[in-house]
């Protein structure tokens, strides 16, 4: 089954290490029982389209696989995994940018070595600090928010 292998993949994704690829497993086999007791009801091989429904009714993959998520109570398990790529993301554009601004740097006064990776090695640490701290607080505050939506079955 295509869409149930990219079903899978897609929520696979949000999902960390060895938690993530026994989730895959035990998802694809859900899924694929779904799959069968519903073409067995229907006493045919289901549609693409039938699939697809039952792949939507249950639900977006990132929502999916924040059902089996549990982490620091600081971040939503709901919004660890996006935490966790938009950080990822965050920090290699400081690594990138800083590692280009010293490579820039080096071949403008090849004389002051010392100097420059002091200051790269400086900007990097406080760039990626920063990064960090606040995306953090974002997403600290979209688990509030988040909650207090939950509660209140919005």
């Amino acid at each position: 089954m295509q869409a149930v292998e990219q079903y899978v993949a897609k929520v696979r994704f949000w999902l960390p290490g060895q938690q993530g690829r026994q989730i895959e497993t035990d998802l694809r086999d859900t899924l694929l029982e779904l799959v069968d007791e519903e073409a067995g009801a229907k006493g045919r091989p289901l549609e693409a389209a039938e699939v697809a429904e039952l792949l939507k009714a249950f639900g977006h993959p990132a929502v999916a696989a924040s059902r089996y998520a549990s982490d620091l109570p600081l971040i939503s398990a709901g919004l660890m995994p996006a935490f966790r790529r938009v950080l990822m993301i965050s920090l290699g554009g400081v690594l990138l940018v800083q590692g280009a601004l010293l490579l820039w740097g080096l071949s403008a006064d090849p004389a002051s070595v010392g100097d420059i990776l002091r200051q790269r090695i400086g900007a990097l640490v406080q760039g990626g600090l920063w990064s960090f701290t606040s995306i953090a607080l974002t997403f600290a505050v979209l688990t509030r928010v988040y909650a207090k939506s939950a509660e209140e079955g919005c």
